[in-house]
Order: structure tokens, then C-alpha cells, then sequence
């Protein structure tokens, strides 16, 4: 069972992804209940099933009254609610009694949180070999995984470190090889303790460190991965230039270009920033060149398609609004792209500029790029952001430096 939200712009939906599930929910003392009159059922374009029935609700004037609110879930669908919902998704999450108590917590609790299981953030290998215990100075019988590294995008990367050994993770006992009891003679993956959090929860990791064992506090999130698994109800962004269409890499991208088989269609390296991939930064994007625009001052490179784009004039490309403001600001005669596999592309700046009309009512597209990309945040945006400070700090010593040599 898997329970994924996501907070659009406009209204709440929520997603859930499950076998049938039923649960009921009473909630004693509900106040306020306007909004159960209200309450809508979408079906997806998977036209399967979804059921929400009211067996019994309190009006305002009945508060001491019970609500009990029963709903079926089959297949992938979407519930989409009115404004005023989330009050009595809190309130379910605070007072609510129920019956089907994970189904029930995941659609109270994930409500407004991102999609997907949580994540540790840590990479590990076993601790089989006595050899590595020993190196340590780990007393016997002590058992746990080694990390290798931590992931910048989560809280563990301040808390742990490469070269602690993780022995318990919420009181439950790691052995050599990663593994926990689960029940009586049943051993499985330490990780399966992790994806029953939620998203913001703290879980407490005892550690092995410099000769000592220490408790450690540690928040949850859910994976903060580069390239975008959930882009619902979002119209892909993009970026032309010179005929050179880019855009930001995500997994409904490669399944619209390739098919439903794209991890295996799809270039090596793109399928693997999808699959395994993790943001370093907040923002971060993976910008692809998707498609080539014929026209004269891209002759040669008509033939290079989706293909990761690293960096403009030498800076490394952090997101697509990131490469529009490095190509729009560069001051530069040729603007040079380097891609993924080694190859590079020069393009004539002012040609590039002059031609781009042209292109564009040539390919009958409205706009060089889409709507609110140029207010996008990126690196670059922060030093443009400071950079009025710093004239302010250069005029005030202008007049500091007139000041003294009036009184000379």
C-alpha cells in the first residue's frame, strides 16, 4: 500500500495508490461539519473505482454527535476536496479512533506532505567481516552497518557521518548485515523500519563513533530525488535558444518521449539520474537539450537530442532558469555548451539573439520560454539580489572618501 500527496497551486488533491482498502473513522465532538455537504469524488482517466459515503454526519447544532465517514479505495484514483477539508483532516489526525489504523493515519497524515517512504539519507555496507570491527575498536558482540557517506539533502548528513557504524535505529537492533527481526525467525532490511515514518518525524539513531556510543536525534523526509517521479497537474517548463530546445528532465518526460518501457529505451545516464539520482541542493535540476529547431545557426547539431546539459561558458548548470539567465547575461562572443559524453556546442551569441524571432514564428511557438521560468530561484538570482548592496556600499564610500577630502 502506498499513499502519495501533493499540494497543487489552486486545491488539495490527494493521490492513493492501493489494493482495496476500507477503513471507518469516528470522530466524537466534530464542531464543524459544513463541508461534508460538499464533499466530491473524481475519477482519474483510469475510470477505476472510488466510493466516498457518509453513513452518518453531525450538523452544527449537533456537536456531541459522532461522524463516521467510510471510504473505498480501489486501484489508482484521485479524491479531490473542497476548501475546509484539511480542519477535518487535522482533526482526524488529533481525535480520531480507527479501524483501519496505517490506512487510515497515511490519508490523515499525508494529506499535505510530499510523496513517497522515507528516507535515512545514508549509504551503508555490511559489517561482516571481524576484521572491520576490530579497526574500529567496536566491543564484542556489538553488530551495525558501516556509512559511507550521507546525502546533503537530509537532516543525517548533519547528525552522522562517514565512518560511523549505525548499531540501532529507534531502539531496534542492526546486525552485520542490515538486517533487524521482524518477527520470530524472520529477519528483513533495517529500511523497511524507515519507511514506516512519516515525512518530518524524528527517529533516534545510536551510532558507534571515535570509541564511543552515542544517541543521535535524526529527522525523516521523504527522498529528495533529482528527477521528479510526481509532476502532476504541472505544465513542463522550457527554454529556446538558437534553436536549441531545453528542458528539465523528469520521469513523465522520458515515458512521453520513449514509451512505458523507457528504463530501457531511454540513454544510459539519464535512466540513471532517474533511478538513482539525489539532489546535492535545494532546486537542483537536471536540464536536458530535448529536441534541435533547424535553422542556419545550428546546422550540425540537428542531430543531438536529450542529452544532459553540464554547464554554459564554464559554469555548472543548476537548474533551467539557472541556464537561462548564464545564456541571456553572457557577455561573451560564443556561448559554449558542454554536454553529457564529452561533446560541446559554440553557438554565436548576437546571431543566436537576432534569429531567435524568426525560429521561433517558423515553428509556430509563442514564446521563448515558458511563463515565470525568468522568476524561477537559481544561483544566480541570489548574486543579482546582492548586487544593489554592494553599489549602495560603493556609493557610501564615495561620499565617505569626498568627506575627507573636503575637510583637507
Amino acid at each position: 500500500m502506498h499513499v502519495a500527496a501533493k499540494m497543487p497551486m489552486m486545491r488539495p488533491i490527494l493521490q492513493i495508490r492501493a489494493s482495496v482498502a476500507t477503513c471507518s473513522i469516528a470522530v466524537p465532538g466534530l464542531a464543524v461539519c459544513a463541508w461534508c455537504a460538499s464533499l466530491t469524488a473524481r475519477e482519474t482517466s483510469l475510470h477505476c473505482a472510488i466510493k466516498v459515503q457518509l453513513l452518518s454526519c453531525c450538523g452544527c447544532k449537533h456537536d456531541n454527535r459522532i461522524l463516521l465517514l467510510q471510504f473505498t479505495v480501489a486501484a489508482t484514483c484521485t479524491l479531490q476536496a473542497p476548501h475546509g477539508l484539511a480542519n477535518y483532516i487535522t482533526c482526524l489526525g488529533q481525535q480520531g479512533r480507527c479501524v483501519a489504523g496505517i490506512f487510515a493515519r497515511s490519508f490523515c497524515e499525508a494529506w499535505y506532505l510530499p510523496a513517497g517512504f522515507c528516507e535515512l539519507g545514508v549509504s551503508w555496507q555490511s559489517m561482516e567481516n571481524p576484521d572491520m570491527k576490530l579497526a574500529l575498536g567496536m566491543p564484542r558482540g556489538m553488530t551495525g552497518v558501516y556509512i559511507t557517506k550521507t546525502e546533503p539533502m537530509y537532516d543525517a548528513s548533519s547528525k552522522l557521518r562517514a565512518g560511523d557504524v549505525l548499531t540501532h535505529f529507534n531502539g531496534v537492533e542492526i546486525a552485520d548485515d542490515g538486517t533487524f527481526l521482524f518477527r520470530e525467525a524472520v529477519r528483513i532490511n533495517f529500511g523497511h523500519l524507515v519507511s514506516q515514518a512519516f515525512h518530518g518525524d524524528e527517529a533516534t539513531c545510536k551510532v558507534w563513533r571515535d570509541g564511543q556510543h552515542l544517541t543521535l536525534p535524526v529527522v525523516l523526509s521523504t527522498p529528495h530525488q533529482l528527477v521528479p517521479v510526481h509532476s502532476h497537474d504541472v505544465k513542463p517548463s522550457y527554454f529556446i535558444y538558437a534553436g536549441l530546445v531545453f528542458t528539465p528532465l523528469t520521469s513523465w518526460y522520458l515515458r512521453s518521449v520513449y514509451g512505458a518501457d523507457w528504463s530501457c529505451k531511454a540513454p544510459i545516464k539519464l535512466v540513471e539520474k532517474a533511478f538513482a539520482a539525489s539532489m546535492k541542493q535545494t532546486g537542483e535540476e537536471v536540464v536536458v537539450l530535448s529536441k534541435v529547431l533547424a535553422s542556419d545557426i545550428n546546422a550540425g547539431y540537428q542531430d543531438i537530442a536529450n542529452i544532459q546539459v553540464l554547464s554554459v561558458n564554464g559554469q555548472k548548470v543548476a537548474n533551467l532558469a539557472h541556464l537561462a539567465y548564464l545564456i541571456k547575461t553572457c557577455q561573451d562572443k560564443f556561448v559554449k555548451l558542454q554536454l553529457e559524453w564529452s561533446k560541446v556546442l559554440f553557438i554565436d551569441h548576437q546571431k543566436a539573439t537576432r534569429l531567435l524571432a524568426d525560429i521561433l514564428e517558423q515553428n509556430s511557438i509563442p514564446a521563448a520560454h515558458s511563463k515565470k521560468l525568468l522568476d524561477a530561484d537559481h544561483p544566480g538570482k541570489a548574486a543579482v539580489a546582492q548586487a544593489p548592496d554592494a553599489d549602495a556600499a560603493t556609493d557610501s564610500c564615495s561620499e565617505n572618501e569626498a568627506a575627507v577630502v573636503c575637510k583637507l
